[in-house]
């Protein structure tokens, strides 16, 4: 569960159902499966990327986070999402976010093999 607490508000969501997480209006919107619109909640964006695994959410670009399961494909400058979105992903960082999606594949990959 990711939690986010401000003021006497808070957002308790299941990791496994967010989808992508994007810095809005001085905090974050959250999208998740099956959602229409975006859950607002009054937090930094780098406080809620220290809070998720990095072995399963990856910062494209400034201010977007998204779960790799989300992710539909890299191309040279674009990651595709699975709901037919893209976003472009950031330049200075494309080596360093392509690495980290490809080990999420091969890790992905390799416990399936481990399942059979």
């Amino acid at each position: 569960m990711l939690e986010l607490k401000w003021g006497s508000k808070s957002l308790c969501v299941p990791m496994h159902r967010i989808t992508r997480i994007q810095s809005s209006n001085k905090g974050v919107d959250v999208y998740l499966q099956g959602a229409g619109r975006p859950q607002w909640a009054d937090v930094s964006f780098s406080k809620v990327e220290e809070m998720l695994d990095e072995e399963y959410f990856l910062r494209i670009s400034r201010g977007l986070l998204v779960q790799m399961n989300y992710i539909l494909c890299m191309e040279q400058n674009i990651c595709r999402f699975r709901d037919g979105t893209s976003s472009l992903i950031s330049r200075r960082e494309k080596k360093d976010i392509r690495r980290k999606y490809n080990d999420f594949l091969f890790r992905g990959m390799m416990e399936e093999e481990e399942n059979e």
